[in-house]
């Protein structure tokens, strides 16, 4: 394995700056799909022994002009895998599965008529999904918990449960604290539909 100091990188902050080993295997790995960043991590993980985010490949790939280039079409096969596990899985598993963005997954989805969770479970909703859905820190669910915003109960004691009338309550009460930037809008849409 050829390592980091082999390379002679170099570090700007605590950010260390891509080699041009690095950004080849960029180039002849990147496809626009999770897959590949995890592919690109992989191979600059083992080859010179340096860790890069998923973020910053993809960030890396935007800046050198790679993430407009691609466009990554669904192909049959990848439609009929979403189809069947649409009403089986989560958004998020589906996107691990698939090693799609939710974001692709959830337009996809739309495209073919098919109607996406963040979870499975249909009848509530725990803290970490909440997370997903709005979009939000946890504090924030802590303080809308605190201050009477969202009612909920427990789950084996510790874990909390949210039905789909709870948040649902929620949101029609208290639409000025979902800020909208990173909502899950198919989830959103689909509590707020449900009977």
């Amino acid at each position: 394995m050829v390592t980091a100091e082999k390379l002679d990188f170099k570090k700007v902050g605590n950010r260390t700056v891509w080699t041009p080993e690095e950004l080849e295997i960029l180039r002849i790995n990147y496809k626009g799909t999770g897959n590949s960043v995890i592919i690109i991590q992989k191979l600059i993980k083992d080859k010179y022994g340096i860790d890069r985010t998923k973020k910053g490949i993809q960030q890396k790939a935007s800046g050198i002009g790679l993430a407009k280039k691609m466009v990554a079409f669904w192909n049959d096969e990848e439609k009929e895998q979403l189809k069947s596990l649409a009403g089986e899985c989560s958004t998020k598993e589906i996107s691990d599965k698939l090693g799609r963005t939710i974001g692709s997954i959830q337009n996809q989805a739309y495209a073919l008529g098919l109607k996406l969770s963040h979870t499975n479970r249909c009848e509530w909703y725990t803290k970490e999904d909440l997370l997903h859905i709005f979009g939000v820190a946890s504090e924030s669910i802590e303080r809308w918990i605190k201050q009477g915003f969202i009612n909920y109960s427990r789950f084996n004691d510790y874990i909390y449960k949210f039905t789909v009338k709870q948040v649902k309550d929620f949101i029609m009460k208290y639409p000025m604290e979902l800020t909208g930037r990173n909502v899950d809008l198919v989830q959103f849409v689909s509590i707020l539909t449900e009977g």
